[in-house]
C-alpha cells in the first residue's frame, strides 16, 4: 500500500489520477451511514461468494476406463480460484452496492477518510479497486481452468499427462514402458536432498515420466499407481533411493 500510495500521489500531482472533491461539512456521515457502508461491504462479500460457488461447481474432468487419476483440482486446488474470485467479484460489486445504500454526501466523507488512511491523500480509490478486482477475477478464472486441465491419468492404453493448460495431453502406451520405479528421494535445484517418494516410468527411448515429485499426492497413491503400471506392463516395481 505504501508503494501504491506513492505512485497514485505522483500521478495525482501530474493530473493523471482523480482526487476526491472536498466533502461538505454539512453532509457529514452518521452512524447510520457507516452501518449502511459496512452492510454494503458484507453484501459485496456475498456477491463474491456466489460467483465463487459457481466457479467451484465446475466438476472435475470425468472419463471412462480410468484406472488411476491425480489432479490438483480434485483436492484443495479446486478452492484456489474461487477464493480469489470472492475478492475479485466482491471488489467489483462493492462500489455499485455502497453507492445505492449510502447517500453521496456522507459516502464522500467515508471514502475520503478511507483514502487518507490507505494512501495519505484524498484520492479516488474506486478506479483502482475496479482495475485490481477485474484483474483478480480474470486471474482466478484462468488459474481455476488451468488447475482443472492439469492431470496424471493411467488407463487401459497407457499413461497420459498434461502439465500446462495450453498443452495437449501427452500419451505413452504401456508397451513404451521399460522400467517401473518407486524413487525415495531427489535432488532439488538448490542441491538439497528431498525425501519425497515418487513414481518414475522409464520409456524405451530413455525418456522418463515422474509422478509425485513436484506435487504432493495422498499417502499410498504412488504405490497404487506403481502397482497399476506394473500390472499393465508385466514389469516388477524397482525401489531405488535416487535417480
Amino acid at each position: 500500500m505504501f508503494a501504491i500510495g506513492a505512485l497514485l500521489r505522483a500521478l495525482s500531482r501530474r493530473g493523471k489520477w482523480p482526487r476526491l472533491p472536498e466533502p461538505d461539512p454539512e453532509q457529514a456521515d452518521t452512524r447510520s451511514d457507516r452501518l449502511r457502508y459496512y452492510l454494503g461491504n458484507g453484501l459485496a462479500v456475498v456477491v463474491g461468494t456466489l460467483f465463487a460457488a459457481a466457479l467451484w461447481a465446475i466438476p472435475p474432468t470425468m472419463e471412462d476406463g480410468v484406472l488411476f487419476r491425480f489432479s490438483v483440482y480434485d483436492g484443495v486446488g479446486r478452492l484456489l480460484g474461487p477464493l480469489f474470485l470472492v475478492m475479485g467479484a466482491g471488489g467489483l460489486a462493492l462500489p455499485w452496492i455502497v453507492m445505492r445504500l449510502v447517500a453521496p454526501g456522507p459516502l464522500l466523507h467515508i471514502l475520503t477518510r478511507s483514502a487518507m488512511r490507505q494512501v495519505k491523500a484524498p484520492l479516488d480509490l474506486l478506479p483502482l479497486l475496479r482495475w485490481l478486482s477485474g484483474l483478480v477475477c480474470v486471474g482466478a478464472v484462468l488459474l481455476h481452468l488451468a488447475l482443472r486441465a492439469e492431470h496424471t491419468t493411467l488407463d487401459e492404453i497407457g499413461v497420459r499427462w498434461r502439465t500446462w493448460p495450453w498443452q495437449s495431453d501427452t500419451l505413452r502406451t504401456w508397451s513404451d514402458v521399460r522400467e517401473v520405479r518407486i524413487v525415495a528421494s531427489f535432488e532439488a535445484m538448490t542441491g538439497a536432498i528431498r525425501q519425497r517418494q515418487h513414481l518414475s516410468l522409464v520409456f524405451h527411448d530413455g525418456e522418463c515420466f515422474r509422478f509425485g515429485k513436484q506435487n504432493d499426492p495422498k499417502p499410498g497413491m504412488v504405490e497404487r499407481a506403481a502397482a497399476i503400471a506394473a500390472e499393465r506392463t508385466g514389469l516388477g516395481v524397482q525401489r531405488i533411493e535416487r535417480e
